[in-house]
């Protein structure tokens, strides 16, 4: 796998999506415009549609679109409980997953209306743990919750779990969850609050540190000052830039 620049982004996504601003960049060629742009040499991407449709038809309308970008683009499907009928059962799933080399999933509980509970969520977290595979979580799909985020960390106790999409306002509230849980991990595309890589990095340790840009909804200028500006030794900014992305997905790191 070769990159064409050091910088993987663990926090972008393309696709169309309900009240989308007409002028608002959203296709797969704006995201690699505007990774390009950024310098970024690869990006974990996950797919709208999956909020808004059958999230297995976008998984596997991601895999599909994002093959001939393969090595710059790794796909993030979307996953969910199985109960309802509407998803494929534990086994099932994973078996798909691998056939598609997905490395990541992310969750949606309250977009997709589901509780965090291991009644719907244990099987699942079963057939995940021998794979190690990566979880993000939105802090927004728990409502800024800290006892669901908790739970979920807990459920999947032997999985990485990356808290997404919090803001400077959710620093308490995700210090205390990295605090319980050392599973959790954290990304900035929107933590933009001062030095806020560095102290999360001194407290809990670099590798749970993870860059995020939002790209092509925000812009990636605050995401690459983190990096072009960072205080932490040169080590340390290239786990947090690109290493520790690439470590949790089993994937080589940019040089």
């Amino acid at each position: 796998m070769q990159y064409p620049f050091p910088l993987l982004d663990a926090w972008a996504s393309y696709g169309p999506r309900p009240s989308k601003d007409p002028d608002e960049r959203w296709t797969i060629d704006h995201l690699l415009e505007d990774l390009a742009t950024a310098g970024f040499g690869g990006a974990l991407v996950r797919h709208e549609q999956a909020l808004c449709y059958d999230s297995m038809f976008a998984n596997r309308r991601l895999s599909a679109e994002l093959e001939p970008h393969a090595g710059l683009l790794l796909p993030c499907w979307s996953a969910m409980p199985h109960q309802c009928g509407d998803f494929p059962p534990p086994a099932a799933f994973v078996a798909e997953m691998e056939a598609h080399d997905v490395r990541a999933l992310w969750f949606t509980p309250a977009t997709q209306g589901y509780p965090i509970h291991g009644d719907l969520l244990a099987s699942l977290a079963t057939v995940l743990a021998p794979r190690g595979t990566l979880l993000l979580l939105p802090i927004a799909e728990v409502g800024g919750n800290y006892r669901d985020a908790v739970e979920f960390c807990h459920i999947f106790a032997a999985n990485p779990v990356l808290i997404a999409g919090a803001t400077w306002g959710d620093w308490r509230l995700v210090n205390a969850i990295l605090d319980a849980c050392p599973n959790a991990h954290l990304e900035f595309s929107a933590m933009q609050g001062n030095r806020a890589v560095e102290w999360f990095a001194a407290r809990h340790g670099v590798e749970r540190c993870l860059l995020g840009t939002g790209l092509p909804r925000r812009a990636a200028g605050a995401a690459r000052g983190f990096v072009d500006w960072s205080l932490m030794g040169q080590e340390d900014v290239a786990a947090y830039g690109s290493g520790n992305l690439a470590r949790l997905l089993g994937v080589p790191a940019p040089a």
